[in-house]
Formats: C-alpha cells, sequence, structure tokens
C-alpha cells in the first residue's frame, strides 16, 4: 500500500495538507479564529467538499455547541459540549 503525506502548519496548527493513497489524492486546507479553533476546511480530490464550523461560547468564552456544516449535504451535525475544562478542579 502506497502513502504519502506532506502537512503544513502555522502556530502549530494544520493549514494545509495533502494526502496521497493508492492513487486518489486528496488536499485539505484550514482556517482557524483567533482562538485557534477550526472555522472551515476544504476538502479536494474528484470534488469540492468544504465544512463551516460555528461556536456557541459560555459566559467565560469556553466552547459549549459546535456546528458543523458541508456544502455537500452530506450530513451536518452539532457537537454539544456539557463539561469545559474549566469545570474541572485543578490542584
Amino acid at each position: 500500500m502506497e502513502e504519502t503525506a506532506e502537512e503544513i502548519y502555522e502556530n502549530k496548527l494544520l493549514v494545509e495538507a495533502n494526502y496521497e493513497m493508492y492513487n486518489l489524492k486528496t488536499n485539505v486546507k484550514n482556517t482557524y479564529n483567533k482562538e485557534g479553533w477550526i472555522v472551515k476546511e476544504v476538502f479536494s480530490n474528484s470534488e469540492v467538499v468544504e465544512n463551516t464550523f460555528t461556536y456557541e461560547v459560555d459566559e467565560k468564552g469556553n466552547p459549549i455547541k459546535v456546528t458543523k456544516t458541508n456544502s455537500q449535504n452530506q450530513g451536518n451535525y452539532v457537537l454539544v459540549i456539557n463539561n469545559t475544562y474549566s469545570t474541572f478542579p485543578t490542584n
């Protein structure tokens, strides 16, 4: 099985990647907001799929809900976060 991967990071965040497995080549480009949360990812191979992420936050700025929508109607999803790192006690 032949696999190759090239990944480009900026500030420890994956901004672009090129993957190849067998004869399928895929390019991925990610965009982040100032908090470092992904807001858009674009997959390009035989077609282009764009996923968009939106966030709801609590009064402290912690994400409590993440909604992912995509351009190909491949099933959108909502992730509800019940606990955040600030919920747990620290030493």
